[in-house]
């Protein structure tokens, strides 16, 4: 029992901000998991007489009130327009600090490999490999058996088996950021390629609200031939430009400034590299999935 009430929390200590993060990794979307704590946190206040184990029961109920809708998400993805991307996470806002191998969990490359599994994968993978609960203890969370959540667990591990890659130092993603914006200001398509890896792949996220690719666009040349023709298309003087932690890692964050100088939130970057060079470029522009970020 003392094992199991410091795996909760490990969860839940400085409940809100930890549950939200535990939501968001099974969910992938920051209003989805607000939604499900406070859900939790209404339905916490209305037991009688209270849980004996407060923490318990809010990581229990958060736990369960995500795989509930994450089953009703995964249809959404299934029709969405174009490719989904993960809502961007700031991960610096004086809040607790996670251990390292927690906030690794939170990149865009892990979210997006958790979308190749089940809703009962994902949860008994997230909780087993990200938070090391036992399987007894994921199975009192879900109210099945062990062998159960082991046997989900497994097949996780099947499906991801040699996919998921070491997740670069944010001073990287910060540096290969800038060298890529740099390029990409200049005009330079020939220097934005030679910034990315052979197979490298630009994702850019509009959920059918802006303007973006509808496909993943491959190939460096065309990578940069897309990025650099619609920079070129903007006044580049008319945007602000701000680096912040996201997901853990470094990112971008773009707001275009109007004639009375407010800004309307543009478009999100994150990027995986490799060495040097980028891999992946994450470009988040719908709308509802960037609000959050400008709310201060």
């Amino acid at each position: 029992m003392a094992e199991q009430a410091a795996s909760f929390d490990r969860l839940a200590d400085g409940p809100r901000p930890r549950l939200i993060r535990l939501a968001y990794r099974l969910l992938g979307s920051v209003e989805e998991a607000e939604d499900v704590v406070q859900d939790a946190w209404l339905r916490v206040a209305s037991v009688e007489p209270p849980p004996r184990d407060v923490n318990a029961y809010l990581v229990r109920t958060v736990t369960n009130l995500a795989l509930d809708r994450l089953r009703h998400l995964k249809v959404q993805r299934q029709v969405y327009f174009g490719p989904w991307l993960p809502e961007p996470l700031e991960t610096a806002l004086g809040e607790p600090t996670e251990p390292v191998d927690l906030a690794d969990d939170l990149s865009v490359a892990f979210l997006l490999l958790l979308e190749r599994l089940s809703p009962a994968e994902r949860v008994a993978y997230v909780l087993r490999e990200a938070f090391d609960l036992s399987f007894q203890q994921i199975a009192d969370l879900l109210g099945v058996q062990p062998a159960a959540c082991r046997q989900r667990y497994h097949r996780a591990r099947r499906k991801l088996s040699g996919a998921r890659r070491p997740r670069p130092e944010p001073r990287l993603q910060r540096r290969a950021l800038e060298r890529l914006i740099e390029a990409v200001s200049a005009g330079d398509t020939a220097r934005v390629a030679n910034l990315l890896t052979d197979d490298a792949v630009l994702l850019t996220d509009g959920g059918g609200r802006v303007s973006a690719a509808i496909r993943p666009v491959t190939d460096p040349r065309r990578i940069a031939q897309v990025m650099v023709h619609l920079a070129m298309r903007q006044q580049l003087d008319r945007f602000h430009l701000e680096f912040r932690e996201l997901n853990g890692g470094a990112g971008l964050l773009v707001s275009e400034i109007g004639e009375g100088g407010e800004r309307t939130p543009y478009a999100s970057f994150q990027v995986d590299v490799e060495g040097e060079r980028v891999s992946r470029i994450y470009v988040v522009r719908n709308p509802e999935k960037l609000a959050r970020l400008w709310r201060a």
